[in-house]
């Protein structure tokens, strides 16, 4: 999928540590008394423990009262290890049961959940198959409701798993003997109806001699599940499926320990074989919005006119249709086969609930020669399903490389070898286009050739090719890993509905996103995933967008951008964000993960966030995956006290920056406070483009004047940043302040919204414009002539009249959020007395300097006496300099506290 921000991605092999109590206070009393037994399923074999976690756990139970039996556990084998540790379980009983105070207790109930641990650890039977990781915590109420609102998809209701739903009796025949018929419609594409040939049992599908009668009725070879599989694609256009189904046929099709069994039912675990079902129904355990879900099938499957297959076939085993059914499974979810596109990291985290995670093998960022290792070696014990992804390709580009735009690849096995790190690739079309080695970097590069051996059912397979690892990097977008969650000890699952609709003036911040706080119980690598639930209105929004693929790979996706944020701040929530721990990219994929290393004890605020999301409300699943002990909980605000006000640069009020004139007329609001308390100021606007700033001043919140001294400024929210300026204070005393809300550029306008926030309670209220209360006398309107340069206008009081002149050009905007039309004039306004050489300036804007009038000119306020107006004569003077190559209007105003006569304009040039 497109991403437009990345980040660096690490690939550490999480390390399986030893569980610990949840409580060791007060456990559970099975976990001290029950027998050990009761904890550990069936040992297999005589497999050696691995040496270093053993080491590490030794090293961790030695700390305390070690005994015999536990110092010969790292020094057997798997089985007898597995002796000495239920025996050093039952001492550990015995102690916790003798002990003298409650330290020593607590001590020996969490070495007894160690020692218990390790036990059941010993007897996981074979590598990738190791114990779930625990989910300790308990769904709430509002999640509950959360996830059975989530069960909900195009007319159907796929509840959360339980193991009721694959119970013998949900297969059997009823006494009527009619198969089940699961009667949700599943559309098929245009080309697909062009074939389409009704819907069949796989009875009525194959001829009889492609079925022999003497078969066991309950095994059939259409759900044989050896390794030989050659699974294509044909008509459907899901290639992501067909290359996920690909790629995880290994796991799917282990001698021992099928995933199959944990996916399709029913399932013959004794014998690890695939049944049939006497009643024609299958049912899928599978995930997605937020848990695992129950998705019932019926055996038929869209049967074709033509030789163009409905759906993924066996090429050396047509007959075989177990993939199929998977197919068919995940293709009700999503709403059909005529299927608008995923990708692998998608379907795989619904087919095997295994973690997903992208790499984006085209940023610069990305050093995937230091990630190699980690996948090779998790490849190689079966704990990541590996697929590729390529970007855009013009069609003289697929015709030389063999390649296809826009499609997924299975990786079907890996070379480790350090000399060559080879990946062999299929094209899961039913035509087999593979590549053609053009622009092949590995010759020049290492000096050896490509590897064309390898497992016979492997690299005889249709479309298949041997790749190194420096040509996929070039050829392909992606790189999507699905990760074993069993690599984990612990996990823990949020599920919240994020209300999406626009909070006016704060879209350049994150107030209202979900945020959650997490503590580590220990220090090492921890694993975030974001995912959001399927709902029919994206189904809805994908299907109508055009398409000129098969897939979702879309520079300007239909559902928009989501990634995630870890910030170092303390598990508070934030405001604004920052560079923080990791800051992921923006992905248009369903599911978005964070890996970074964590601090025992320290607290980090996570933080969804997303970039055009169409829909007003989504629900999202949050996961946790550690290896130690998480607390993760919602953030809370890091203050107790919020006010929010709204405020706009207009007309009168966009003074820009403090260098400018017209700094003093900014947008200003008064903030009391009754003790001592630190304070935030948040400054947000609509406008991306408009950088913002908050000056927090001495000033008794009494309104700051166009001149700004360094000495009155209390703290300021640093360089002007665009759309959402933040200020923190750390402390202020009891008191009254001002803050001032300012533009870079002065006569810009935009609505905003401050927010401020105290730890104690704090009243905000706008600071009066200095024009408040003042009445309005409003000149005619003028334009410059050719050669004017000083116009002026007389004034006349009735009484002593305190005033200033305001003058503006009316080119600039009315309307607050128009952009203003720069005057190309610089003028200078005053208020003078007299004429000739006894011409005296009362006021002048400016401080007498020539200034273009975009956000208007002021003049100080001076008082104008009856005596010297009718006198000497008091008079508003308007001067230019330079040229008026454009025809530009003017308007003056007089504010002043009584009424004001004014003349018409003479020329004084």
């Amino acid at each position: 999928m497109f991403a437009r921000k990345t980040s660096p991605i690490s690939i550490p092999i999480p390390r399986i540590e030893p569980e610990r109590h949840p409580n060791v206070q007060n456990p559970p009393e099975t976990e001290v008394n029950a027998p050990l037994d009761t904890h550990l399923p069936e040992a297999h074999g005589d497999q050696d423990l691995t040496r270093t976690s053993a080491e590490q756990l030794y090293e961790k139970l030695r700390l305390w009262w070690p005994n015999e039996e536990e110092l010969l556990i790292v020094k057997s084998t798997r089985k007898d290890a597995l002796v000495h540790a239920i025996k050093a379980a039952e001492f550990y009983m015995k102690a916790v049961r003798e002990a003298k105070t409650p330290a020593d207790r607590l001590r020996l109930q969490e070495k007894l959940g160690d020692v218990i641990t390790l036990g059941e650890y010993l007897k996981a039977s074979s590598v990738g198959q190791r114990i779930p990781p625990k989910q300790p915590r308990e769904t709430t109420p509002r999640e509950t409701v959360i996830l059975l609102r989530s069960s909900k998809l195009k007319g159907n209701t796929f509840l959360p798993w339980k193991a009721s739903h694959s119970a013998p009796e949900a297969f059997q025949l009823k006494a009527s003997k009619r198969l089940f018929i699961d009667e949700t419609p599943l559309p098929l594409s245009r080309v697909q109806l062009d074939n389409f040939a009704g819907w069949k049992r796989p009875a009525d599908m194959f001829p009889p001699s492609t079925s022999p009668s003497s078969l066991e009725a309950s095994h059939h070879p259409s759900l044989e599940i050896s390794t030989g599989r050659d699974l294509v694609q044909d008509v459907t256009a899901d290639c992501s499926v067909v290359a996920s189904l690909c790629s995880a046929m290994r796991l799917f099709c282990r001698a021992e320990g099928s995933l199959l069994n944990e996916i399709m039912f029913p399932f013959d675990s004794q014998n690890n074989r695939l049944v049939a079902p006497e009643n024609g129904k299958y049912i899928f355990r599978m995930n997605f919005n937020g848990c695992f879900r129950r998705v019932e099938i019926d055996d038929r499957l869209p049967a074709s006119l033509t030789d163009r297959a409905l759906f993924v076939t066996d090429r050396r085993n047509p007959t075989v249709i177990w993939p199929a059914l998977m197919e068919k499974a995940y293709l009700k979810i999503r709403g059909g086969y005529d299927f608008p596109g995923s990708n692998s990291c998608t379907d795989l985290w619904v087919l095997t609930g295994w973690v997903p995670q992208q790499l984006f093998l085209q940023r610069d960022a990305l050093n995937l020669d230091l990630e190699w290792n980690y996948i090779a070696e998790a490849f190689a014990q079966g704990n990541v399903i590996v697929t590729l992804g390529t970007g855009r390709i013009s069609s003289t580009e697929e015709e030389a490389t063999g390649l296809v735009g826009k499609h997924d690849y299975a990786v079907l096995e890996l070379d480790p070898d350090p000399n060559r790190r080879q990946l062999l690739i299929k094209n899961p079309w039913r035509s087999g286009e593979t590549w053609k080695e053009l622009g092949s970097t590995s010759s020049a590069a290492t000096g050896d050739e490509l590897k064309t051996e390898g497992p016979a059912h492997l690299h005889d397979q249709t479309g298949t090719f041997w790749m190194s690892l420096a040509d996929v990097t070039q050829h392909f977008e992606s790189m999507y890993l699905n990760w074993n969650p069993a690599l984990f000890r612990h996990r823990q699952d949020h599920h919240f509905v994020w209300n999406l609709s626009p909070r006016k003036n704060m879209s350049a911040t994150i107030v209202h996103n979900p945020q959650y706080t997490m503590v580590a119980g220990e220090n090492g690598c921890v694993w975030v995933l974001l995912a959001r639930h399927f709902t029919d209105e994206e189904t809805t929004i994908i299907r109508q967008r055009p398409r000129s693929s098969d897939d979702m790979h879309a520079e300007n996706s239909p559902m928009g951008f989501i990634s995630l944020y870890v910030l170092d701040s303390g598990g508070k929530r934030v405001q604004k964000l920052s560079r923080g721990v990791y800051s992921g990219p923006f992905v248009d994929s369903p599911q978005t993960l964070a890996k970074f290393e964590v601090e025992k004890g320290k607290a980090y605020t996570i933080v969804p966030v997303h970039d055009k999301l169409p829909l007003l409300s989504c629900t999202f699943t949050l996961s946790f995956f550690a290896n130690g002990r998480l607390a993760v909980g919602p953030a809370e605000d890091g203050m107790r006290h919020y006010t929010e006000v709204p405020g706009a640069w207009a007309r009168n009020t966009a003074g820009g920056n403090s260098g400018s004139t017209n700094y003093g007329t900014n947008p200003q609001f008064s903030i009391t406070v009754a003790e001592r308390t630190p304070l935030s100021l948040l400054l947000s606007t609509d406008h991306p483009d408009t950088a913002v700033h908050i000056d927090l001043v001495w000033a008794d919140g009494k309104r700051v004047g166009p001149s700004l001294a360094i000495k009155d400024v209390l703290a300021d929210s640093g360089a002007y940043v665009p759309g959402c300026a933040l200020l923190d204070v750390p402390s202020v005393d009891a008191g009254t302040y001002t803050a001032v809300c300012s533009t870079f550029e002065s006569g810009q306008h935009a609505e905003f919204s401050l927010r401020v926030g105290s730890a104690s309670p704090h009243v905000v209220r706008p600071v009066p414009t200095e024009d408040a209360g003042r009445l309005r006398t409003q000149l005619a309107p003028f334009v410059f002539a050719e050669n004017e340069t000083r116009l002026r206008a007389r004034l006349r009081v009735g009484r002593l009249t305190r005033m200033r002149v305001y003058v503006r050009s009316t080119t600039a905007p009315s309307a607050p959020h128009e952009v203003p039309r720069r005057s190309s004039t610089p003028l200078r306004a005053a208020i003078m007395s007299g004429r000739g050489p006894g011409e005296m300036v009362l006021a002048v804007s400016g401080e007498g300097e020539f200034t273009e009038p975009t956000a208007g000119l002021r003049t100080p306020e001076v008082d104008v006496e009856v005596g010297r107006a009718e006198g000497e004569g008091v008079w508003v003077v308007v001067e230019r300099v330079g040229g008026n190559r454009r025809q530009e209007t003017f308007q003056v105003e007089i504010l002043g506290d009584g009424p004001v006569e004014v003349g018409g304009w003479e020329d004084v040039s």
